[in-house]
């Protein structure tokens, strides 16, 4: 019997019932809890950050909305209840390409950068993941670079819109 499932019967929890994080795939329940927890960052989590963590789901991992949507309800516990963000980030730099951390790092930056400014608690944790993912500064930049540029172009396209249905 496994420490978890000890823990479980403790607990109380049924001892057959099944973990719903067990059939989740761990990197990319790992990816999910790493955006909440950089949409948690400054204590203030809107629905604009958290439109931008499940679009970049959605892209970086190939899952339909439902999927991500599954997704991050399951690592919103974890994310709860953890104390490091080494437990997100080791299963990430473990199994990912650094093409792919970047694709990573470049879609944690898009959430930061989703309510329109940067928070010190969201420059910290940016950093500290760089650092536990083993992302070049040279690249951590130009993925910081190219994530508020597709904010700022999405954000024009949004009034563009505005102003074209006000004339209207």
């Amino acid at each position: 019997m496994s420490l978890l499932q000890t823990l479980r019967q403790l607990l109380g929890a049924e001892a057959g019932s099944p973990d719903p994080t067990d059939a989740a795939d761990p990197v990319q329940l790992a990816t999910a809890a790493l955006f909440l927890q950089v949409m948690h960052s400054d204590f203030h989590a809107d629905d604009t950050e958290h439109r931008a963590a499940r679009a970049s789901l959605q892209e970086i991992l190939g899952l339909s909305p439902e999927e991500t949507d599954e997704l991050l309800d399951l690592a919103a516990s974890q994310a709860e209840e953890s104390v490091s963000l080494y437990e997100f980030t080791r299963p990430i730099h473990r199994n990912l390409t650094p093409e792919q951390k970047l694709e990573v790092t470049e879609g944690l930056w898009r959430v930061v950068f989703a309510d329109g400014h940067l928070a010190a608690g969201e420059n910290h944790i940016m950093r500290k993941i760089k650092g536990l993912l083993h992302v070049p500064q040279k690249d951590y930049i130009a993925a910081k670079q190219r994530a508020r540029a597709r904010i700022v172009q999405a954000q024009n396209e949004d009034a563009a819109e505005e102003d074209r249905e006000e004339r209207s």
